[in-house]
């Protein structure tokens, strides 16, 4: 079944680093460093961080978005799917932001209201994308910039929910797309996309880690 709901922790801030803060396309797990250095530049100043996956279980590598959200969970010490209310502060840390993981499944409009309840300053959306590339390609880019990418089992499309998000919070929106090899219901997740998102779910994670 597809997952709805989020978690949340709380994270260090230490020393912001700058990059291009350009569009890219990075290939497995080989340049993954460069989505991550992309990613802290665009982090930059961030208090709140919205992390919304999106997807299907039920769709092959539809179900890439979901998939990450667990792997955050894991990496941050909660069981898969689960929803931690609790925030965790590690020791000594000089500065904080704070991270929440928004399940948002096929209809992720139906948590604009918690993403708006928890006031994020930035917006990092995660889904699977056919942007006519090689299975398990990632791509980080901006909202404005999705012509020609087709998001895969939406009920309404991402830019008018990233568009929604801006309006109402002002935040900056960050949104990162996995092609996929197949979204046939009921087939498993392709081995290119599962290389993938286990290498997203690091970067990612080194990103928040390290702003």
């Amino acid at each position: 079944m597809t997952i709805n709901g989020h978690f949340g922790i709380i994270i260090p801030h230490s020393l912001l680093l700058t990059g291009g803060g350009v569009d890219f396309f990075i290939y497995g797990a080989y340049s993954m460093p460069s989505l991550s250095l992309s990613l802290k530049s665009r982090l930059q100043g961030a208090k709140k961080i919205a992390i919304l996956v999106i997807g299907s279980e039920l769709h092959a590598d539809d179900a890439a978005g979901i998939l990450i959200g667990e792997g955050f969970n894991n990496v941050w010490g909660h069981p898969a799917g689960t929803s931690c209310k609790k925030s965790k502060v590690p020791a000594g840390c000089p500065h904080q932001v704070q991270v929440k993981v928004f399940f948002g499944g096929t209809a992720p409009e139906n948590l604009t209201g918690p993403v708006k309840d928890f006031k994020a300053t930035h917006v990092i959306m995660i889904d699977s994308a056919d942007m006519g590339k090689k299975p398990g390609e990632v791509h980080l880019f901006n909202p404005e910039k999705i012509e020609g990418v087709s998001f895969c089992t939406h009920s309404l499309p991402i830019n008018i929910l990233a568009s929604y998000l801006v309006e109402f919070l002002n935040c900056q929106i960050i949104m990162i797309g996995i092609q996929p090899k197949t979204i046939e219901f009921g087939r498993p997740v392709s081995k290119e996309v599962a290389k993938s998102i286990k290498y997203t779910v690091s970067a990612v994670k080194d990103a928040i880690m390290n702003i």
